[in-house]
């Protein structure tokens, strides 16, 4: 068995664990740092044992890749990220945000940083890159090539891919969702964990495209 697939069974097999017992919404926050703490790990002795040809260029407050047109996420990232936002008091402005025409991601504010880094979706974290030059020529845009280290991809997107395979096994909805719409949707995440949680699809129109 390899090694991407070993990821997806055992991130699978621990969403099923923190889908059990009640209080979904924060068995699952704790799931998704252990997740990251896991990635993190992984991608360590990666850069031991095979590290990349030059180093990752990304950190907090590097945000070319917060311009690209779709993000995608699963619902408990999105369920948890937005109930995170709600906590924090800026539903309302997120929410516009997301439906305007303003370029980039509703989580940058007024200086351009992103509000909830520390909160980001998976696929912010899978994006990376060898070049920071080539990511502020046009990150996200059609053809262009922004170098990046492997593993660090393929790491986060499988994690991603175990998760999901977790909730379908659970027999949850699990569409593919776009961070834009998500963030655009108005209804109180504690009335979407209720519906999400009956077996309901409550994010019909924040549907990846």
């Amino acid at each position: 068995m390899s090694l991407e697939e070993d990821i997806e069974r055992e991130v699978a097999a621990a969403t099923l664990q923190a889908m059990s017992g009640g209080n979904e919404p924060e068995r699952l926050n704790e799931l998704l740092v252990l997740l990251e703490r896991t990635a993190q790990s992984l991608l360590d002795r990666h850069q031991r044992e095979a590290p990349p040809a030059t180093p990752l260029h990304c950190k907090e407050g590097c945000t070319p890749c917060c311009y690209t047109k779709h993000i995608l996420l699963t619902p408990p990232e999105a369920l948890l990220l937005l109930g995170m936002i709600e906590t924090c008091g800026f539903r309302f402005a997120v929410t516009l945000a997301a439906r305007s025409t303003r370029p980039g991601c509703p989580l940058l504010d007024h200086l351009g940083q992103c509000r909830f880094y520390a909160h980001r979706p998976l696929m912010c974290r899978a994006f990376h890159s060898l070049d920071v030059e080539a990511c502020k020529k046009g990150v996200g845009e059609e053809g262009m090539d922004v170098p990046i280290w492997p593993p660090h991809f393929e790491i986060y997107t499988h994690i991603q891919t175990g998760l999901a395979r977790g909730m379908m096994e659970k027999g949850l909805a699990v569409p593919q969702l776009d961070l834009r719409k998500v963030l655009g949707m108005e209804a109180p995440t504690r009335l979407l964990w209720e519906q999400w949680l009956r077996g309901e699809n409550p994010f019909e129109l924040a549907r990846m495209e």
